[in-house]
């Protein structure tokens, strides 16, 4: 039996890759074949998690079952964000909209937006 060898880019994923991901993770039910390899992802992005730009680590977070810094960013999303069109979120002061679609229904939920218009679904 040959000896299990990585591939260390396994462990350099920037957070584009690892939205796509969780995505497949959760499509497919791979939490538990990714988990040599996503607590290595989730510790390397967690520390941006409520920088602009990283609001889908609510859709990373479920989709490999951790929830750091989950309530943190809703929180900080309910007091930066208002709805732009259905289905999406931007947050003050900045331009581009993020999709709501792969968060967590619980999540939205949860959401209480200051400049709430519409639905989030």
């Amino acid at each position: 039996m040959a000896p299990h060898r990585t591939d260390d880019s396994l462990f350099e994923v920037d957070f584009n890759t690892l939205k796509k991901l969780a995505k497949v993770c959760r499509e497919f039910s791979w939490k538990a074949a990714l988990r040599s390899w996503s607590h290595i992802w989730l510790q390397k992005h967690e520390s941006k998690a409520l920088l602009p730009g990283h609001e889908n680590w609510l859709a990373i977070s479920d989709a490999f079952g951790t929830t750091n810094l989950v309530d943190d960013l809703v929180e900080l999303l309910g007091n930066e964000c208002s709805v732009v069109t259905n289905g999406a979120v931007t947050r003050d002061g900045y331009s581009k909209p993020v999709p709501t679609a792969h968060w967590p229904s619980k999540i939205l939920g949860r959401l209480q937006l200051s400049n709430y218009s519409g639905s989030l679904y």
